[in-house]
């Protein structure tokens, strides 16, 4: 029986390539990044609501890093005036975090949608599964209605990797 030493187990693991990572290191990665760009930054509120979620709720385990776990997603995701109007709805921007944890995770669906596979009638998971959506198809265009029976239309989607985001005008509620 052949001993290894510390330098042949150091051989081996060296000689394994590294592992190429979908992120940047930052929190959201190619996607937060991709989302403060698009349209002179009308989707800034959102970024740092979910930079501030993650830094508040990561450690319990109840808010990850979504967008860089590998995993695909249909992120509904407010412009800066959508994300004014939940404050003026739920209070200032400190007012409720677990509210806008939630709020935020219930904006995110499990799977990746094109436009195209939308279905009437269907339903969507998101990452509060005991809450589905409801699509509608309407000459062209999708809605998403939530449990409260608040709907969005969802605008032209953009892409990131396994993430694609369709903007709207406000958040949906669980």
């Amino acid at each position: 029986m052949k001993t290894f030493t510390i330098t042949a187990l150091l051989a081996l693991f060296c000689s394994f390539p590294p592992v190429q990572a979908q992120q940047t290191g930052e929190i959201g990665g190619e996607a937060l990044q991709l989302l403060s760009r698009t349209d002179n930054g009308k989707y800034d509120r959102y970024v740092t609501e979910y930079k501030r979620m993650y830094a508040m709720y990561a450690g319990d385990n109840s808010f990850a890093d979504y967008l860089t776990d590998g995993k695909k997603y249909t992120v509904i995701v407010p412009d800066n005036t959508g994300i004014e109007v939940y404050y003026r709805t739920e209070g200032y921007a400190n007012g409720n975090p677990p509210r806008l944890r939630n709020t935020l995770k219930y904006n995110i669906i499990k799977g990746k949608f094109a436009p195209e596979s939308f279905q009437d009638g269907q339903t969507l998971y998101t990452l509060f599964p005991s809450h589905p959506l409801t699509v509608t198809v309407k000459k062209g265009k999708v809605y998403l209605t939530d449990k409260q029976g608040n709907r969005v239309r969802l605008d032209k989607s953009f892409e990131s990797g396994d993430i694609i985001f369709y903007p709207v005008k406000t958040l949906l509620r669980y």
